[in-house]
């Protein structure tokens, strides 16, 4: 079942990519909108900043990559530990809030969803944030159970 999904998903990103592609270049003697440019919500520029990249692309990007879309994603050893870093840094509250709405933003959005994103993509990159960086430390005292 993993296989099936991933099939998917790579299809997706790559679906994905042109679909971005295709807003983003205006076709020849096309009305270039003067609107500004799309920015961060509050909860992404300062993460952004702090690693030197938009924070929901490379999040996007790396753990593309890492599940083996290397024509979705890319490989950037740096960029991995500048976030690792920064997520440690980060209280618990903080980081938890960050990881859900960058969670949400990827996967869970309509757009995302509409893109047959879903509930798998989200446990995988649930792992891959706590496995690959280390996102989700060990605490004393937080179990509920």
């Amino acid at each position: 079942m993993k296989t099936k999904t991933k099939a998917k998903t790579k299809t997706t990103k790559k679906t994905k990519a042109t679909a971005k592609a295709a807003k983003t270049t205006p076709k020849k003697g096309t009305k270039v909108s003067k609107a500004p440019a799309k920015t961060d919500p509050p909860w992404f520029a300062q993460a952004s900043k702090e690693i030197g990249h938009d924070f929901i692309d490379a999040i996007d990007g790396l753990h593309a990559y890492y599940c083996g879309f290397t024509d979705a994603g890319f490989h950037d050893e740096s960029l991995k530990q500048r976030i690792a870093d920064y997520l440690r840094s980060l209280n618990e509250t903080d980081r938890r809030v960050l990881l859900a709405r960058a969670v949400r933003e990827l996967l869970l959005s309509e757009q995302a969803i509409d893109n047959e994103y879903g509930l798998e993509d989200v446990r995988d990159i649930i792992d891959w944030l706590d496995q690959v960086l280390g996102a989700f430390p060990v605490t004393d005292g937080d179990d509920a159970g």
